[in-house]
């Protein structure tokens, strides 16, 4: 499992330009959202930036999440999920 995969209970807020940007998706739901951006992604998974997208626009990957204006980021979660499954396929 990459190291920033680990499970997180804290909430650590960035800018939405560059870091990890936290939050909860409900006030009924405990679990917390947190969102990375580009370099991180590519960091956790060792794909470069072209391979994201076309695994992503195949359905192969997670998608990006909108945050606005031009800024996209990804679940934390759903990454770790993806690589996981890699491993476990590799097995």
């Amino acid at each position: 499992m990459p190291s920033g995969c680990r499970e997180e209970k804290s909430i650590t807020p960035a800018a939405l330009g560059g870091g990890r940007t936290t939050m909860t998706s409900s006030p009924q739901d405990n679990e917390v959202v947190e969102f990375v951006r580009l370099p991180e992604v590519k960091r956790m998974t060792g794909l470069g930036t072209t391979t994201i997208y076309k695994l992503a626009n195949a359905g192969t990957f997670p998608k990006q999440v909108p945050l606005g204006g031009r800024a996209v980021a990804w679940v934390r979660s759903e990454i770790c999920a993806w690589t996981r499954a890699k491993v476990e396929a590799a097995r």
